[in-house]
């Protein structure tokens, strides 16, 4: 790929050009559709941040999964975030790849899910119920989490770090919501009330699990790290949550196909759920510190709580409303995280350039 202005030789993809800084222009004519969606993330980017833009849209999370990538590539990708593989913030500014690693892990994930499918179907074993609801219920949060981390521009995270934020954040953040469920008696979902509970204890749990994995990362100084962060403890409640009601489904129910619809729905629309609301809080206190080391002071920015009140309502509303009505709501919380993900990107970018 070449600079439009000055021809020079820049990364595929990268906004910017190295030698002379010239934005790009966008790579082809979008359609109808597009141009809509890009027009409500400008809206929802200039209330959010400072007015810098970048040119990504939607079709940046796809352009490259029907490339054909190397084993090598897949390796690279996994070895950033170490003392000696943590590029500079110059060096990272002008490094853009486009991703494309989560979709062969949920490929993968998938293909091992419908394996244990057709032993279920074709010969009754038991025995691989557990891997289903398993591979079934982390198959999007998780493969979601690897979207966040291959978008993580600044590369100062590594992927065994992203593992336990994933793990132990999710686990940590399930146990603080249950205590809070005794302290807001009357959650549930169906109508607002206990919808609008469930949403606060849930996201404050995330919320707090979020705050200390920031506060022990010796990185995390960068918007796009706030996403990550939050994306991993998002994942993880979301990947236990799933798998606990497939269970609890196999129980009550007495049947393998109410805990396979539950995998099904709950996979499908996980994409819009927990992962995407914690990555928002995630935004929300990396935006409140400013690049700054970490302080509780940031849950008294007005800056942090005009982002969290947004995973707060979409959460209540998730509970809240039918079922179809969900899917407006994935849309919506993707251009309020393409938004976010645009301001780190410029965030990344000014400074590199600077």
């Amino acid at each position: 790929m070449f600079c439009s202005q000055c021809g020079a030789e820049i990364e595929y993809g990268a906004p910017f050009c190295p030698k002379c800084g010239t934005r790009q222009a966008e790579e082809k004519k979008k359609g109808f559709a597009a141009r809509v969606v890009n027009g409500v993330t400008d809206r929802v980017e200039d209330a959010l941040g400072d007015g810098s833009h970048v040119n990504l849209d939607f079709g940046h999370f796809f352009s490259e999964v029907r490339r054909h990538h190397t084993k090598e590539e897949a390796e690279e990708i996994f070895i950033y975030g170490t003392p000696t593989t943590t590029p500079t913030i110059q060096e990272a500014g002008y490094q853009w790849r486009r991703p494309w690693l989560y979709s062969r892990i949920l490929a993968v994930m998938l293909l091992s899910l419908a394996g244990l499918l057709l032993v279920w179907f074709f010969f009754g074993s038991a025995v691989t119920l557990p891997g289903i609801m398993l591979l079934g219920s982390f198959a999007t949060p998780f493969a979601t989490l690897v979207l966040f981390y291959e978008m993580n521009v600044p590369r100062n995270i590594s992927f065994l770090e992203m593992l336990e934020d994933f793990f132990m954040g999710g686990v940590a953040s399930i146990l603080v919501a249950f205590p809070l469920f005794m302290f807001f008696p009357g959650s549930g979902t169906g109508e607002l009330v206990p919808s609008l509970l469930t949403a606060i204890v849930e996201e404050v749990a995330k919320l707090t699990i979020v705050a200390v994995v920031m506060h022990r990362s010796d990185e995390g100084r960068y918007l796009l790290n706030g996403l990550l962060f939050g994306a991993a403890v998002g994942a993880g409640f979301a990947s236990f949550e799933s798998a606990g009601y497939a269970f609890g489904a196999l129980l009550e129910e007495s049947s393998s196909m109410s805990m396979l619809f539950v995998i099904v729905f709950r996979g499908l629309l996980a994409i819009g759920g927990h992962v995407a609301w914690a990555a928002i809080t995630g935004a929300a206190l990396s935006i409140a510190l400013d690049r700054g080391p970490f302080t509780w002071k940031a849950f008294i920015s007005p800056k942090f709580w005009a982002l969290f009140a947004i995973p707060i309502a979409l959460h209540t509303l998730w509970d809240w409303v039918t079922l179809f009505a969900v899917i407006p709501l994935c849309i919506g919380v993707w251009i309020v995280l393409l938004a976010l993900i645009r301001r780190g990107f410029a965030e990344v970018s000014t400074l590199a350039r600077e």
